[in-house]
């Protein structure tokens, strides 16, 4: 391969997260210059034809971590917003005016009309937040940042300063299951089984690859010492146990991807990571 660029398009707005959704579309979110503004995702064809926009609604902005596509052009996206927050009924010494910055689940229908939101506040607990300083001005809970539908339809959800991969009712929005890379946390369902770490931290791009397989980039801030990896794991849901089948590490330099980044398995057996 030559990698030469097929096609390119130069911006004034800055673009995130660009992808090839299932439906052959390509999305990106669209934002004017800084890291608050928010013009929603928008998508093209793969001739780079302008199609339509995406955009959070019910109070939310759109995050720039994750647009979903289904097959029937419904779509998932991860909403934001902003509130303040007296924190020292959390934790002591905490401010009383932090600015928490919370973000949830919404669902779509193909028409744009919204069907499901889920909100950290109605189901996580603040006080679990990692890598994150509760007594500081500004706190981002639980900084959700992937979202992908399992095998039987339900939502698989990654929440990365909790560490944890959730397993989310579709229709009640209930826990089905919650796997915390902590292991001895009260929220965690599993027992890891042939994993040297002990499980994964504050991970991203949580996909399930059929077979109670799935995969995820463990960024591993948290682990001593810290240390990136493109893991997969085998969920048993009779035991409760989560099966190390492989894992990659580059081990020449230790690399550590302290936030952001991705592992995708590709149609060939492949893994692709950055």
């Amino acid at each position: 391969t030559r990698g030469e660029p097929v096609w390119y398009s130069r911006s004034s707005e800055l673009r995130e997260d660009m992808r090839v959704q299932s439906t052959g579309w390509i999305t990106m979110q669209d934002r004017e210059g800084s890291a608050a503004s928010d013009l929603g995702h928008i998508a093209f064809t793969q001739n780079f034809e302008y199609i339509k926009s995406f955009q959070a609604s019910n109070g939310y902005t759109s995050d720039e971590h994750e647009f979903y596509m289904l097959p029937d052009s419904g779509y998932f996206l991860i909403g934001k917003r902003e509130t303040i927050v007296d924190m020292s009924q959390y934790v002591e010494g905490s401010r009383t005016d932090a600015t928490v910055r919370e973000t949830c689940i919404q669902e779509f229908t193909a028409d744009d009309q919204l069907i499901f939101i889920w909100r950290a506040w109605d189901h996580f607990d603040i006080q679990d937040v990692e890598i994150e300083d509760l007594t500081g001005s500004i706190i981002r809970f639980p900084h959700m940042n992937a979202i992908y539908t399992d095998d039987d339809g339900h939502i698989l959800l990654s929440s990365r300063h909790l560490s944890e991969i959730s397993k989310i009712h579709r229709q009640t929005g209930e826990f089905i299951w919650r796997m915390s890379g902590n292991p001895d946390s009260p929220n965690n369902d599993f027992q890891f089984l042939n994993d040297p770490l002990n499980g994964f931290g504050n991970q991203h791009a949580i996909r399930s690859i059929g077979n109670m397989r799935y995969t995820l980039l463990d960024n591993g801030n948290m682990h001593i010492p810290p240390l990136s990896r493109a893991v997969e794991y085998e969920i048993d849901t009779a035991e409760m146990t989560a099966t190390l089948i492989w894992e990659y590490r580059h081990d020449a330099d230790n690399r550590v991807a302290r936030f952001m980044g991705n592992t995708q398995r590709l149609p060939n057996g492949n893994t692709h990571s950055n």
